[in-house]
């Protein structure tokens, strides 16, 4: 019957030693933790080391980008003004190397068909007259100086009325009726058309203005 007495084979036979092998284990572990504790949390420090430094690699390497980009944009864009500015220099060279040469022309053409005026053949002075007149449509402002060489023509080719039963020559009439009569005179400028001296048969007041500065039309009208 159990009297609630241990025997003595089952006790421990030593056990303040196992107490004390326990506790010396539990001072190893909470060492062996203590010693591992820097080392674990030296490896997270580096860790977050290396994570923090490639974020701010990478920022860099953004903001580096950004940079690029900008440069690369302001060089394009100071490219295409320099480029604009060229197209622009080009294209009014150009513009006024056209006008020397229009210009050039103008002037040949004005000289050719005013020494066509004194040739002996009418038809050559009515190709000069026309030629002018031509001028005066493709420079409306050389039409103040056509005019006046006109008007002048005319005076003095008709300083004297045609013989009887004869007409005002052909050349003569064209200047004053088919150019002077019918220029534009918006383009006229300073340009007042002067034909007092001019005998003009057949010459009428519808033909030019009345309120025309210069002009006389009594003269060549008393002859009608």
């Amino acid at each position: 019957m159990w009297d609630g007495i241990m025997p003595a084979s089952s006790r421990s036979p030593h056990p303040r030693r196992n107490n004390r092998s326990t506790t010396r284990a539990t001072l190893a572990a909470h060492r062996a933790a203590a010693r591992r504790g820097p080392q674990e949390t030296g490896r997270l420090d580096w860790a977050r080391r290396v994570e923090l430094g490639t974020v701010v690699v990478a920022a860099v390497v953004a903001v580096g980008g950004l940079w690029y980009t900008n440069v690369q944009a302001q060089q394009a864009n100071e490219q295409m003004r320099q480029a604009n500015e060229q197209a622009l220099k080009a294209d009014a060279q150009a513009k006024a190397d056209l006008s020397l040469a229009t210009e050039g022309q103008v002037t040949e053409r004005y000289t050719a068909a005013v020494e066509n005026l004194g040739h002996d053949k009418v038809d050559v002075r009515l190709g000069g007259i026309y030629g002018l007149q031509r001028i005066m449509k493709d420079s409306p402002r050389d039409q103040p100086t056509i005019g006046n060489i006109l008007a002048a023509y005319v005076r003095t080719n008709a300083s004297k009325p045609p013989a009887k039963g004869q007409e005002l020559p052909a050349d003569v009439d064209a200047a004053a009726f088919m150019v002077l009569g019918t220029r534009d005179r918006k383009h006229d400028g300073d340009f007042r058309l002067d034909l007092r001296d001019a005998r003009l048969p057949r010459l009428q007041a519808a033909d030019f203005p009345e309120d025309e500065s210069g002009v006389d039309l009594s003269v060549g009208m008393a002859q009608n």
